[in-house]
C-alpha cells in the first residue's frame, strides 16, 4: 500500500472494488440494496496492523449494515472484510 518514504493513507471506495480481478466486488447492502463503502487505514501509528470496514449508511439500519476486520497487511484486512460482508445472510 505504501513504502517507507510515503505515509500510509486511508483508502475509500464506492464498493465496486479496484480493477484487480482477484478482489471480489462488494455485495449490495442487505437492507437498502445500495453499494456499501470500504474504508482501509493503518490501525496504529506504526502501521503494523491495518483496519478495514465496510458500511452502508442507509438510515435506521446503519448500525446493522457494517463489517470490520484487522490484519497485519492492508490487503489481508481488505480481503477479510470483503469476505465477511459478502457472506452476510
Amino acid at each position: 500500500m505504501s513504502d517507507d518514504a510515503t505515509p500510509a493513507k486511508v483508502r475509500l471506495t464506492d464498493g465496486l472494488g479496484p480493477a484487480v480481478p482477484e478482489r471480489a466486488a462488494l455485495a449490495p447492502c442487505p437492507f437498502c440494496g445500495e453499494r456499501p463503502r470500504l474504508t482501509l487505514r493503518p490501525d496504529d501509528a506504526e502501521a503494523t496492523t491495518y483496519f478495514a470496514a465496510v458500511a452502508c449508511y442507509c438510515g435506521g439500519y446503519s448500525a446493522c449494515a457494517h463489517k470490520m476486520a484487522t490484519a497485519p497487511t492492508a490487503d489481508e484486512a481488505e480481503a477479510k472484510v470483503r469476505t465477511a460482508w459478502n457472506c452476510r445472510t
